[in-house]
């Protein structure tokens, strides 16, 4: 089960992501045994797809989110934009003049998103009303978080590339636009 708000004001719908995380890896100073992996995807909304979450004592199965900690297997943008220093990592991220309640909040707002797993896997999608446009997005830290709310994976938000666009400009065809005397 997964937890989606009703409203969300992130791009448009396309064939292709606006988005996607770069690689999970552990969140600075995390010694767990947990190995997240996995992509999460943003068009109009998120998708993801990961494996190696918490099933600690079951509480990311079926969450009741009343007795759980704070940010219990949530998944969210963090303000950051490293993976390196958890300093650096920040908190949520939202536009507070365009959204003024925090979208990720395990507060009064109820939780936006997480996973639900038995196994150590989830997909799904969700949205959430961020108040941020694509842009405001890219290079954002993407946290996920373990069943006791800690910090487990980061990964930063990136611009989806279609497999075979390798050339040097920024459309999404297979052509460096330079041999066609354009920029």
């Amino acid at each position: 089960m997964f937890a989606i708000s009703s409203a969300f004001s992130l791009g448009q719908c396309a064939a292709n992501p606006e988005l996607v995380s770069g690689t999970f890896g552990p969140y600075p100073g995390y010694t767990g045994d947990l190995s997240v992996s996995g992509t999460v995807s943003m068009y109009s909304i998120f998708t993801f797809d990961m494996s190696g979450l918490d099933t600690a004592g079951g509480a990311c199965t079926n969450p009741d989110f009343a007795t759980l900690p704070g940010n219990a297997c949530g998944i969210h943008i963090h303000a950051g934009t490293t993976c390196d220093t958890a300093a650096d990592v920040g908190g949520h991220y939202w536009v507070s003049t365009k959204a003024p309640l925090d979208p990720w909040s395990d507060g009064e707002v109820g939780y936006v998103a997480f996973y639900s797993t038995t196994d150590g896997t989830a997909s799904g999608s969700f949205a959430a009303k961020t108040g941020a446009t694509t842009s405001d997005i890219k290079g954002r830290a993407f946290i996920v978080h373990g069943a006791d709310g800690g910090r487990i994976a980061c990964a930063l938000m990136e611009a989806y590339s279609p497999p075979g666009d390798d050339d040097d400009d920024d459309d999404d065809d297979d052509y460096d636009d330079d041999d066609f005397g354009t920029e």
